[in-house]
This record gives structure tokens, C-alpha cells and sequence, in this order.
């Protein structure tokens, strides 16, 4: 569970962003505070300050209309994590709402020069759930649903994507969950030595 008054490093401008993805921090927009469920996209501004957060092209921000466009699409994929964490298919219709999200995301491509060296440019001028649609379609496509995983706090409902060559990622984010584990370990084992027979 985070505690209201954490700030390390995880948090961006009110957001926390452990998923590794966007897709996957849009679904922890709904974090466990002080024991209550949140929601922290109420409104336009959050949700342009959670694009910026999340690292999304400001081009997409300044289009971000749609709050309850979102909350639609953080809930559909939500179901998507559930589905894939068990190495299940995606139904249909699923796969259907995440197009529609798609379907806002134009492509215009610019031929360009950079350096003396010429390149096609590709310019996205989508809005936010163009961009976070995308961005779950091509992680979709390639990932181990052993590696998608929910924080080890029982009190915590973050969510994120362990890239760590071992696969042992447990928690959220050590600053927050994980440095908590080692405190609450700590003290279990002090207790324990100050409480033994002949101590």
C-alpha cells in the first residue's frame, strides 16, 4: 500500500510510474492509499499531467480529450492484463475496443534530412488513448506472461512488467513496498532477538 506522504523517485507530478509501460501505468492510475482505492484521473489536466508522467508525446497530451474515454480503456485493459497474466486469449471484443483506440491513431510520414543523412520520419498524431492503444497492441505481441505481475504487498495494487534478467522482481517499487518488506522483516527479527530466553 503507498502511503500518502511517499516521494521517491517513482512519482511523477502526483502519478507513480512502476509499470514499465504506459499501458501498464495507466492501470496503476487506480493505486491502493492509505488503504483506499484512488482514482487519479478526474480530470483533462490529470490526465494531460499523467501523459507527461508517462512519458507520452506531448503532441498526444495536447489532444487528450476524454477522461471517461480512458477510465473505458484503462478498464478494458485491465481485463487484458488479467487475461494474459494466465497466458489466456484475448476475446474479440476486447480486441475490438483496443482497435477503436487505434482506429484515433493517424500516422503522416515526412521525408526528411538529419545530419546530411536522409530518413523517413514518422509523426503519430494521436491522442492519449491512441498512443497507450499502441502501445499495449505491440507489447501484446511480444511478451512472457510469466513477467507481468502484480506487486507482493497484499495492500498494494500496482502493476508492472519484470524486465530483470532473473525474473524476480516482487515489488511495486523498493522505494515504496519493497523497502517496507525489508523494515517490517527487520523489526520481526529484533523483536524476536529481544524477546529470546537469555538475551
Amino acid at each position: 500500500m503507498i502511503q500518502a506522504t511517499d516521494r521517491a523517485s517513482d512519482w511523477r507530478d502526483g502519478f507513480i510510474i512502476v509499470g514499465g509501460r504506459p499501458w501498464l501505468d495507466l492501470l496503476n492510475t487506480t493505486p491502493m492509499i492509505d488503504g483506499v482505492d484512488r482514482d487519479l484521473l478526474r480530470s483533462e489536466d490529470d490526465l494531460r499531467r499523467w501523459a507527461n508522467a508517462a512519458g507520452l508525446p506531448e503532441s498526444a497530451a495536447k489532444n487528450g480529450k476524454g477522461v471517461r474515454k480512458m477510465t473505458a480503456l484503462r478498464g478494458t485493459l485491465r481485463t487484458a492484463f488479467d487475461l494474459l497474466r494466465r497466458g489466456k486469449a484475448l476475446p474479440e471484443a476486447l480486441m475490438s475496443r483496443v482497435n477503436a483506440s487505434l482506429a484515433d491513431y493517424p500516422l503522416t510520414l515526412r521525408f526528411i534530412a538529419v545530419d546530411g543523412q536522409f530518413r523517413l520520419a514518422a509523426n503519430f498524431k494521436a491522442d492519449i488513448a491512441g498512443h497507450v492503444a499502441r502501445d499495449f497492441a505491440e507489447f501484446a505481441c511480444d511478451f512472457e506472461p510469466e513477467r507481468l505481475k502484480a506487486c507482493h504487498n497484499h495492500e498494494c495494487s500496482l502493476l508492472f512488467y519484470d524486465v530483470g534478467k532473473n525474473n524476480k522482481r516482487r515489488w511495486c517499487s523498493m522505494a515504496h513496498c519493497g523497502n517496507r518488506d525489508k523494515v517490517k522483516r527487520y523489526r520481526a527479527r529484533q523483536g524476536g532477538i529481544a524477546s529470546s530466553p537469555g538475551s
